[in-house]
């Protein structure tokens, strides 16, 4: 299965919803028939898969936890699950507007028992509009809960109208779920908006430590930009009541939600995020670096590292993925391994030669030779990937020489940071053949979009702007981005 969410509890996970199939077609998807409609028990340790059905709940609560790209995570016992998109028991195709709270112990006692009432008692389930997103991503993180991106898609997906409502969050939703254990209750903390950068879905967001002693969680990548399809290749670390762009850094190696896992050492302040697979703007051909448009399947391992300094890099790791492998997959941990924080491997207690780390579970599985098979209308030659690959460490193999990923052009970025004359000016050498430029005010929203073509002037006139602090976020030729600040007196 593909897109799916679970919860775990020792060696056992517990899984919810998906796709059977493999890449949507250009014209529908997400039809009835293939999504998961069971519970899936998979016990790791023994490699065994028990279905249960879950007939015996309501309706509207089947349908949403049946659901595809749906937004989750696991606070104790407890797996918690948001939207997601599907066609219901009623033909209609929708995001759920729905959190469901699963008591995993409750849900064990179930499964031993095969009592229906247990299975109910198991589940609080609340519905409120807030919840209608896919492709999200929801962490539990310093005592709060983040909803980061995702967008609300109503209707039969087709590539080429749009009868279709599509709307993005556009935000970070920050909040807590109270008497968990009994009567939940929503409390919406804050929520952190911003047309632009969090006009994304499908990325991945992982707790992270951005300097000593400091774990944020990071947003890495997605798609799309606003106006243009092309993922984002900027990070981001979020903050309860912001979030910081990472400067003079673009992640091109793994720009879709993959498998992914992270280590830190605290010996040497290193922090690393690898990411297996999936989908990229660019990738490795021969040693060249290739760039592809349309985010082709990938078999690429890359890490972003962010050293001592504070300083970030891309680097593609020797090794790949045994196919086109990795899109909508899970990184499943093995028990006892050493952890720094949730999620974060401790790198320094990893003593011995290999190390055992865990499995990847699930995903898509391009196995022909098509790089971009839904663009070739060959999406049959896609499935749900039906391999789990044990995924081992060799801490003696860190050190060999690996090379950072950079652009293959190095660019020369001049600008004012104060308009002058109503006007911000930005000198780029060499000429890029096509510009795209997003002007944010403070408060998120964007004023002008700006496209420009190569050896046009790129000023942006600030005349109608009120007094105030501008991101402008540009993009280079689909395949550099940057922003800089600047003041309107």
């Amino acid at each position: 299965m593909h897109s799916f969410a679970y919860g775990r509890l020792g060696d056992t996970l517990y899984v919810f919803g998906g796709r059977k199939d493999g890449v949507h077609n250009k014209s529908g998807g997400f039809e009835l028939n293939g999504s998961n409609r069971d519970l899936i028990i998979y016990d790791l340790k023994n490699n065994v898969a028990q279905n249960f059905s879950l007939a015996t709940l309501d309706t509207a609560l089947i349908d949403a936890l049946s659901s595809s790209n749906t937004c989750y995570t696991q606070k104790g016992d407890h797996l918690v699950i948001i939207g997601g998109y599907s066609e219901n028991s009623y033909n209609k195709f929708i995001t759920h507007p729905d959190l469901s709270i699963i008591n995993l112990v409750k849900l064990r006692s179930f499964i031993s028992t095969n009592n229906q009432q247990e299975l109910s008692e198991s589940i609080h389930h609340i519905k409120n509009d807030t919840f209608a997103i896919a492709g999200g991503q929801l962490k539990y993180i310093d005592e709060h809960f983040y909803l980061v991106g995702g967008h609300k898609f109503n209707g039969i997906y087709n590539a080429q109208t749009t009868a279709f409502q599509q709307t993005y969050t556009e935000r970070v939703l920050v909040f807590d779920i109270l008497n968990l254990q009994s009567s939940p209750a929503i409390k919406f903390i804050t929520q952190i908006r911003d047309e632009l950068n969090f006009r994304r879905r499908d990325l991945n967001v992982s707790p992270f430590v951005t300097s000593k002693n400091k774990t944020e969680l990071m947003t890495f990548s997605g798609v799309f930009l606003v106006n243009i399809s092309s993922p984002f290749l900027n990070i981001a670390s979020i903050q309860e009541n912001g979030f910081t762009d990472i400067s003079n850094f673009n992640q091109l190696l793994a720009n879709y939600h993959c498998a992914k896992m992270g280590f830190y050492s605290r010996k040497n302040d290193v922090m690393h995020e690898v990411f297996f697979g999936g989908m990229a703007i660019n990738y490795y051909h021969k040693n060249q670096l290739i760039n592809d448009p349309l985010v082709p399947f990938v078999k690429t391992i890359s890490c972003v590292e962010r050293n001592a300094n504070g300083e970030y890099s891309e680097i593609r790791l020797p090794d790949e993925m045994p196919g086109f492998l990795g899109t909508n997959s899970e990184f499943i941990l093995l028990q006892n391994t050493p952890l720094f924080s949730e999620d974060i491997i401790d790198f320094d207690l990893l003593k011995k030669d290999t190390v055992d780390l865990g499995y990847i579970l699930g995903g898509i599985y391009n196995y022909s030779t098509r790089l971009n098979p839904w663009q070739d209308s060959m999406v049959q030659l896609t499935q749900s990937n039906p391999y789990l690959l044990k995924i081992k460490l060799l801490p003696s193999a860190i050190n060999q020489t690996v090379t950072p990923t950079k652009n293959k052009i190095n660019y020369s970025i001049r600008y004012n940071s104060i308009a002058s004359n109503n006007e911000i000016q930005l000198d780029i050498s060499p000429k890029p053949n096509s510009i795209a430029c997003w002007i944010v005010n403070q408060e998120g929203k964007i004023v002008q979009q700006l496209n420009t073509l190569k050896n046009s002037p790129i000023s942006i006139n600030t005349s109608q702007y009120i007094s105030g602090s501008y991101r402008c976020v540009f993009l280079l030729d689909r395949n550099f981005q940057k922003s800089f600040h600047f003041l309107v007196p």
